[in-house]
């Protein structure tokens, strides 16, 4: 099951009844930050209904195909959410403070290797 809103996963699987310890909330909006294929992570929402088995057949299938599996608590976002939001409001607030949008996009860029600033990524 693919989780496309902020929601908690046990709302999504809340529903399945005795189907739900085989439900799994994976994120499938990685196109907003990039291709499937360029993240190293998958995040897995560990919800108490999920089972142990569930668990261990995702872990076996992120080492195959060489990515790292992030357990997760249940809660509504994501692990990038909860980075990327305090990330861009700094961002907004160093402008509000007086410095120019692209030289804060620059210095992200060029200094930290970021693929874009919060700017660009803002499409402002």
């Amino acid at each position: 099951m693919a989780n496309q809103e902020t929601r908690a996963a046990g709302e999504l699987v809340g529903g399945l009844g005795k189907y739900s310890n085989n439900q799994l909330v994976v994120d499938d909006r990685a196109g907003q930050f990039g291709t499937v294929q360029s993240f190293a992570f998958v995040e897995v929402i560990n919800h108490p209904s999920t089972g142990q088995d569930v668990l261990d057949t995702v872990q076996d299938l992120c080492r195959s195909t060489r990515k790292v599996d992030v357990r997760c608590a249940d809660r509504s976002g994501f692990i990038v959410n909860a980075l990327l939001f305090p990330y861009l409001n700094d961002a907004i607030r160093a402008h509000e403070e007086g410095a120019e949008l692209d030289v804060i996009d620059g210095a992200i860029t060029e200094h930290y290797g970021y693929p874009m600033g919060p700017f660009a990524l803002l499409d402002v």
